[in-house]
């Protein structure tokens, strides 16, 4: 085989995204795919869940997620996703911030908070400095 051994064993970065502004959603995209994630972009916190839960047994590394969603807001989808360890690292972003007291407890479990507009540089900077979340 061609194939190196590391190559063999490492397994690819994935993250979730979930945004409902699909510009926004495709430049987050580009921007995660910069950073080497395998990307999985969907348009709301439901659909999101739903990616999740099938990943149960290998969480994702990344979940990217908006506050202001419709179906399944980024609060609930976050909740859910820290209380069931689905993934290891949680970024929410938004251009809101009337959600004070959720982004005060997601910071606290060891999420990050990106408000929009953000640039490349912005993003690149705050998702290499996540820590993994902590499930209280």
């Amino acid at each position: 085989m061609s194939e190196s051994a590391g190559e063999i064993h490492s397994k690819p970065k994935v993250a979730i995204l979930a945004e409902d502004d699909e510009m926004i959603r495709e430049l987050v995209t580009l921007y995660l795919e910069k950073l080497s994630y395998q990307t999985i972009a969907v348009e709301n916190g439901r659909l999101a869940l739903d990616e999740l839960e099938k990943r149960a047994n290998n969480p994702v590394e990344l979940l990217v997620s908006d506050l202001v969603m419709p179906e399944l807001g980024g609060a609930e989808l976050v909740s859910e996703a820290i209380q069931n360890q689905y993934c290891s690292k949680v970024l929410l972003i938004s251009g809101y911030s009337q959600e004070t007291a959720f982004i005060e407890r997601a910071l606290k479990a060891g999420c990050q908070f990106l408000k929009k507009p953000f640039n490349l540089k912005e993003f690149e900077d705050i998702v290499k400095s996540l820590g993994t979340i902590r499930s209280e």
